[in-house]
C-alpha cells in the first residue's frame, strides 16, 4: 500500500505471458521492500523468457548489456531512475539499481554504443502530473543525445507528456517521449487515465546505420 508497494510475483509471469520481451526495474520504488526484494524479485524473473534492465544482481550482470536481435539489427537497453524516494541503495551493492549519474551513465552507454546497432535508454524521472516535461528532464535528453542514445522512452509522471525529436550538432537525431503515461493503474484523475503506446520502426541501411521511421505515440 502506499507508499511502500508490493505486488504478487505472478504479476511478472503474467506479465511475460502478455508479450513483454524486456521489463525495466529503474523506479523510484524499486527499493520499497528492500534490497532482498529486488534480489527476489530478479530470481523469480531470471526463471522467466523475458529480459530485465534497470536493477542488477552483481557488478558482472550490470555490465553485460542487455540486447534484442531482430531481422538483423542489435537493440541494446539500458535504464535509470532519478531516486528511490529516499531509500538508500546499499554502499556494498551499487549496482543494484540503475540511478541517474550521468559518469556512470556516460560510461555504459559508451560500451553499450559499441556493442548494438541502435540503444534504447528508458528513464525514471520528470514531475509527477505534469503534462509538460521539466527543465532538467529536456536537458538530461540533450545530454542523451549527445552520448549517440537512438531512443529515450520516459516513465514516472503518470501522465503523457509529448514526444519530439532532438538533436545535436553532429546531426545525431534521437525521438524522445518524455512521458508514456500509465499502462495501467488504479489512479482516477482524468489526465493518469489516459495512456500512450509508443510505436515505431527501426531500419538498417547498408553501412548498419540505424534509423528510426514512423514513430508516434498511441493514446
Amino acid at each position: 500500500s502506499y507508499p511502500q508497494f508490493n505486488s504478487p510475483q505472478e504479476i511478472g509471469r503474467d506479465l511475460v505471458t502478455m508479450g513483454f520481451d524486456v521489463i525495466n526495474l529503474a523506479n523510484n520504488h524499486i527499493m520499497d521492500k528492500g534490497a532482498k526484494a529486488v534480489h527476489d524479485t530478479l530470481n523469480f524473473l531470471s526463471t522467466l523468457d523475458t529480459a530485465v534492465i534497470g536493477a542488477y544482481a552483481s557488478s558482472q550482470q550490470r555490465q553485460q548489456l542487455v540486447t534484442i536481435e531482430k531481422n538483423n539489427i542489435s537493440v541494446g537497453f539500458l535504464a535509470y531512475t532519478y531516486g528511490t524516494n529516499g531509500i538508500a541503495v546499499p554502499k556494498d551493492q551499487p549496482y543494484l539499481v540503475g540511478l541517474i549519474d550521468q559518469e556512470i551513465m556516460a560510461s555504459e552507454i559508451m560500451t553499450a554504443r559499441a556493442q548494438c546497432d541502435f540503444l534504447v535508454v528508458s528513464m525514471h524521472w520528470g514531475n509527477e502530473y505534469h503534462l509538460k516535461p521539466s527543465e532538467d528532464q529536456q536537458k538530461i535528453a540533450q545530454w542523451l543525445n549527445q552520448q549517440g542514445v537512438d531512443l529515450i522512452i520516459g516513465t514516472h509522471p503518470h501522465v503523457i507528456q509529448p514526444a519530439q525529436w532532438i538533436s545535436n550538432d553532429e546531426g545525431h537525431r534521437t525521438f524522445v517521449v518524455y512521458s508514456l503515461g500509465n499502462f495501467i493503474s488504479a489512479q482516477n484523475r482524468r489526465d493518469t487515465m489516459l495512456g500512450s503506446a509508443l510505436s515505431l520502426t527501426i531500419e538498417k541501411d547498408a553501412e548498419g546505420h540505424c534509423e528510426i521511421t514512423d514513430p508516434g505515440i498511441m493514446p
